[in-house]
């Protein structure tokens, strides 16, 4: 009966349908946006909660009863949802269907166009003057703009909540988005503001008494909200993030907040490791170190806290747009990208006004790159560019430097091609040269050169660095990575995300035996354990002590070892020496050495006789306690072969181990070697200065001129700054 009247809105709106069919059919041909995601719903929502304002402004009458709009309302909201359908379709046929997805399209648009509805129709209805629909479109722009900006500037967080425009998770490079409660806890305040928006215009009238208690209820339920934002995860405040980890540490030049359960240790290393970076990078662009601000870096206990307390998961980020400089990072990312980080938090002294960066992205990233330190430690940044038959053309340089065309390519090829030539540029230019073009963005204006001759220069500068042949799949696996839009399914959860996700909690908070026995019961039958899962399981299983458990598991599995990464191989081979079962670690063995004969972590297994190595691989996959560590102090088994093994486990478990740091004569003289003992040598830095000046020299002669040793010669010399630098302010003292 009351099909007639639906009928009527349908003619009413049926231009409105088709446009919302012709938007889900344009969206499905853009990359990215195509998916049955929150990209998708963001754009559907945004448009249709604009047009509902404007149609609630238009049709609302003074006098209307409360029910009065209520169908056209939904019937917009079923309009904003028909994009949906062309999307669902080309989804459906990739295969890039996810129960997040549709649950962010059931959770944006539809709130959203509720939300406005209402807003325009409040506005209406308690205030009929002209003027009324300007303050309406005002609100309209100040929620979808100006609260945004408000939280951008104020607030570290990068996960942001909108009543108008719905969701940002964070950043995409996490590559894997699913629902957030937050959301859910959000779209609720929406909808509570759109009931308290329809029923406030009747609240001084005869219905006035029948909604009261609706009204205090709805109100009651918007200030608990408001009032629980950090709990729930809409917002992070920094000071609810202090609260929040619990630990705090100043240095000379920075302040680390950090979680509690980081040892004392640690945090005293990350702290001296923080003024080195400063000081270096400071001097290195022309700063006044006086005049800088204190750094304020967070320091999560791993990247599913920090994923919680911000949405960045295992992106490190600086909101450089923020009043206060600041970086956050999880403990175990800090050593690699530490300096990175830091060069975009002191940067900002010479950023554009209000984003405090460069208006360029690819020179934001590009000096950050090129001030680094060394992250490959088989070619260097510069070697990695030279290695190619064909160095990147003007053209392709053009676009990388635009305001888009970072993102064209991956990651990892966008951020060493602008970290290559901004390295260049800032090694054959005085310092304001590049002042001035990473706050303007014109490179071409501020180095006085046309863009052509200085890739030109550059082009000449590669020609001169030496490279080896055997750093070439370095070079060919960052150059042929595929990019972002180059990814199929890009953002869905993948299959069997949340209990991978919860696995890799448990594991990076040391809860092994959880994790083992979560991922055995998820795995009960066989092919449900991806190559992920099952490296999780074998780790956790190994470092639980499990290791029979994992051994059914694998049988059953029956994956072909052709089939397994080489890592994953090591530590089979690891679980079966364990075991006491040589014929089945030696297939293992064998299978490695097949791909990588020259693998640091084969060698140790070969070289090692069979006595040590059941000793020592219940050490490499302990957790620490007491009895290993009295193992580690005082085991005859450290020799030139097992030694790296022992410098593993210290590593790992944070300690210095200071009985092996007398041995830096009986490092095997291999270079295959090197990169685990460079680490090593800078965690002894800190409390034996003097033995890791004397492991480095060791090192230093296990390397020569060869390009191949190039990368790593500028590690180590990096790490002898950094001991010098300890030394030198130990003598001040």
């Amino acid at each position: 009966m009351k099909l007639p009247l639906f009928a009527e809105i349908a003619r009413n709106y049926q231009k409105l349908f088709w446009f919302a069919l012709g938007l889900g059919i344009l969206l499905s041909f853009i990359p990215l946006v195509q998916e049955v995601h929150f990209l998708s719903a963001n754009i559907s929502g945004l448009i249709f909660s604009a047009l509902s304002l404007r149609l609630a402004l238009k049709n609302t009458r003074s006098g209307q009863k409360p029910a009065a709009g209520l169908r056209e309302c939904l019937f917009l909201a079923l309009i904003a949802f028909i994009p949906i359908f062309p999307l669902l379709a080309g989804s459906l046929i990739r295969s890039c269907f996810s129960g997040s997805g549709l649950a962010f399209w059931i959770l944006i648009p539809v709130p959203s166009v509720v939300f406005t509805y209402a807003l325009g129709r409040y506005f209406t209805l308690a205030f009929p003057a002209l003027y009324s629909r300007y303050v309406a479109w005002g609100i309209y722009f100040f929620i979808a703009a100006g609260i945004f900006l408000a939280e951008l500037y104020s607030l570290p967080h990068v996960r942001f909540h909108n009543h108008i425009w719905g969701y940002w998770p964070g950043p995409i490079y996490d590559s894997e988005v699913a629902l957030s409660p937050s959301l859910v806890a959000f779209r609720y305040l929406s909808l509570c503001w759109a009931a308290l928006f329809w029923l406030a215009p009747y609240m001084k009238t005869s219905y006035g008494k029948k909604f009261r208690l609706p009204f205090i209820l709805l109100a009651a339920s918007l200030l608990l909200g408001y009032m629980n934002l950090n709990r729930t995860g809409i917002i992070s405040t920094e000071s609810h993030i202090r609260n929040t980890l619990g630990g705090v540490h100043f240095t000379e030049y920075a302040v680390l907040f950090f979680d509690r359960s980081v040892p004392d240790d640690k945090i005293l290393f990350w702290g001296k490791l923080h003024d080195f970076h400063i000081q270096e990078i400071a001097a290195q662009l022309g700063l006044d170190l006086l005049q800088l601000p204190r750094v304020r870096s967070y320091v999560y206990r791993h990247e599913w806290q920090k994923k919680r307390l911000t949405g960045a998961g295992g992106t490190v980020y600086v909101p450089v747009w923020n009043r206060n400089p600041q970086m956050h990072i999880h403990q175990q990312a800090l050593l690699p990208v530490l300096r990175h980080e830091l060069v975009h938090v002191l940067a900002r002294e010479i950023g554009m006004p209000l984003f405090n960066a460069s208006p360029n992205i690819a020179l934001t990233e590009g000096l950050a790159v090129a001030l680094q330190t060394e992250r490959n430690s088989t070619a260097s940044l510069h070697q990695i560019v030279a290695l190619q038959d064909e160095l990147p053309d003007t053209d392709t340089m053009r676009s990388l430097m635009s305001l888009t065309g970072f993102y064209k390519l991956s990651g990892q090829l966008s951020y060493t091609l602008a970290g290559s030539f901004t390295a260049w540029l800032l090694d054959s230019f005085p310092p304001e040269y590049m002042h001035q073009a990473y706050r303007t963005g014109n490179i071409e204006t501020a180095f006085k050169t046309d863009f052509k001759d200085l890739v030109t220069n550059w082009h000449t500068f590669l020609q001169t660095i030496p490279t080896d042949p055997g750093q070439r799949f370095v070079s060919d696996r960052i150059f042929t990575a595929p990019g972002l839009l180059d990814i199929s399914c890009v953002l869905h959860p993948k299959r069997h995300h949340f209990v991978l996700n919860e696995a890799q909690i448990l594991v990076a908070e040391q809860r092994y035996e959880e994790a083992a026995l979560l991922l055995d019961v998820f795995g009960t039958r066989p092919g449900r354990l991806s190559i992920p899962m099952l490296r999780l399981f074998v780790t956790a299983g190994l470092r639980a002590g499990k290791p029979d458990l994992i051994a059914s598991k694998i049988e059953r599995a029956g994956i072909p070892p052709e089939d397994l990464p080489a890592d994953l191989l090591i530590q089979l081979s690891d679980l079966y020496a364990i075991l006491d079962q040589p014929e089945r670690q030696q297939f293992f063995i064998a299978e490695v050495a097949e791909r990588h004969p020259d693998w640091w972590q084969l060698k140790t297994r070969i070289k090692a006789n069979s006595t040590d190595l059941h000793t020592i691989l219940k050490l490499e996959y302990s957790t620490g306690n007491m009895s290993v560590h009295s193992i580690i102090d005082s085991s005859p088994y450290w020799n030139n072969t097992t030694l790296p093994f022992g410098i593993r486990h210290c590593i790992r478990t944070g300690m210095y181990c200071n009985s092996l740091a007398g041995l830096y004569t009986d490092i095997a003289d291999e270079s295959v070697f090197i990169p685990l003992y460079l680490r090593y040598a800078q965690l002894l830095s800190p409390s034996k200065p003097d033995y890791a000046l004397q492991w480095l020299h060791k090192i230093d002669s296990l390397t020569n001129s060869s390009p191949m040793h190039l990368a790593r010669r500028n590690q180590l010399e990096e790490i002898r700054r950094f001991t010098v630098f300890l030394t030198s302010r130990k003598s001040k003292l």
